[in-house]
């Protein structure tokens, strides 16, 4: 009997201990998980950060009647430094200059201020190394009878595309209309042709243009078409040089000027 509780006593015993050493083990084990939980998250954090961004405003002007704006701000509050370089349409570089952004900042500039209020068309480049930036333009008249054209646009991703859909133009002499397409490559000219598509999807005209480095066109549908329609237009360009785009339309008999994106498209019918 006393040799039976021996063997149940130590028995109970290696149970006890067993049982501490597996607890502090399973315990050992949920730190360091929780740990490598951490760390993850840590680098996937900073894995997220964008490495670099651009940004293309395509329709900048600068005249003495007019007030513009440039916004941009730093969207993940990792503090930034950018490059702002204004170009006009024949690609030749008018301001060249850095500023910083602080997390989640923004700066607010006036373009025409940077070209000395030189009276020009072109479009503003801006870069940032790492941290992603997004930027607007804004567009108005000091003349308050001319407040209806007052308008805005956001910034196109300066990464581009090969082609873009301008999902709705007007061709008429009475309108003001632009489809505006900027080359996003620094040394490689852009040979661009623009078809202008009817409601119905067939062809009205294709136009060849050429866009230098840097540069900007404003093409105008009335002019290209030499007809008064209504329709949908796409810019391809040629021999993979990225462009970006914007649609630009004003109606004085009716008070309006609206400025849009172009989508950049991957696929289409030829």
């Amino acid at each position: 009997m006393n040799k039976f509780k021996t063997i149940m006593f130590f028995g109970l015993l290696l149970v006890l201990i067993v049982g501490s050493v597996d607890t502090a083990f399973s315990q050992k084990k949920k730190k360091v998980t929780k740990k490598e939980a951490a760390k993850v998250e840590e680098v996937k954090e900073a894995l997220s950060v964008t490495k670099e961004s651009s940004l293309i405003i395509n329709r900048f002007v600068s005249d003495p009647e007019l007030r513009t704006y440039l916004v941009v701000t730093d969207a993940e509050g990792v503090g930034v430094k950018i490059r702002i370089q204004i170009y006009d349409e024949d690609g030749r570089l008018k301001y060249d200059k850095y500023e910083v952004l602080n997390p989640f900042g923004k700066i607010n500039i006036d373009p025409s201020l940077c070209v000395n209020n030189e009276k020009m068309n072109g479009s503003i480049r801006v870069f940032s190394e790492e941290g992603k930036i997004v930027g607007q333009y804004w567009q108005f008249y000091k003349k308050l009878e001319l407040g209806y054209k007052n308008t805005a646009i956001a910034a196109a991703d300066g990464k581009g595309f090969t082609k873009i859909l301008c999902q709705h133009f007007v061709s008429d002499p009475s309108i003001e209309t632009y489809i505006v397409v900027s080359n996003v490559e620094k040394d490689k000219p852009a040979v661009v042709n623009i078809k202008y598509y009817d409601n119905n999807g067939a062809i009205i005209s294709i136009q060849r243009k050429v866009i230098q480095p840097n540069g900007s066109i404003s093409a105008e549908p009335f002019k290209d078409t030499n007809v008064k329609t209504t329709g949908v237009a796409v810019v391809d360009s040629e021999m993979g040089i990225k462009i970006t785009g914007e649609y630009w339309q004003c109606a004085p008999s009716e008070n309006y000027q609206i400025a849009l994106p172009m989508e950049g498209i991957t696929r289409y019918r030829q």
